[in-house]
């Protein structure tokens, strides 16, 4: 990941080598995370994941064994928004609350994002 400063404002690139940092690392940070929780992925119905590129949520996807519609509010703000840094997450999150029926209150979600922020 770089940032570049210009007349525009900051320009982002993402790396080719970030999703295979996250292949090697999500599974045992989130089974780490959950072990000082009663809780198991398999308790978490929403997913709330920084969509920081396609290549990304596919590969956390994998290594987590979630499926496309696990992950669709990710998808849907990614196509609508695009990459807006760590705030990315934060419109995922609405986008999980919108759209999730019935009210999310009693349900567990787990949100994720990768990055400096």
């Amino acid at each position: 990941m770089a940032w570049h400063i210009n007349d525009f404002g900051f320009e982002m690139t993402l790396s080719s080598y970030v999703p295979k940092l996250i292949q090697r690392g999500i599974r045992h940070l989130t089974d780490g995370l959950l072990e000082s929780l009663p809780v198991q992925l398999a308790d978490i119905r929403h997913f709330a994941i920084h969509p920081g590129g396609r290549k990304i949520l596919e590969t956390i996807e994998v290594e987590l064994g979630l499926s496309r519609d696990d992950n669709r509010h990710a998808y849907r703000v990614l196509r609508d928004y695009g990459n807006m840094s760590s705030a990315t997450v934060l419109f995922v999150l609405r986008d999980v609350l919108a759209h999730s029926s019935p009210p999310t209150t009693a349900r567990r979600c787990s949100a994720s994002l990768s990055g400096p922020g």
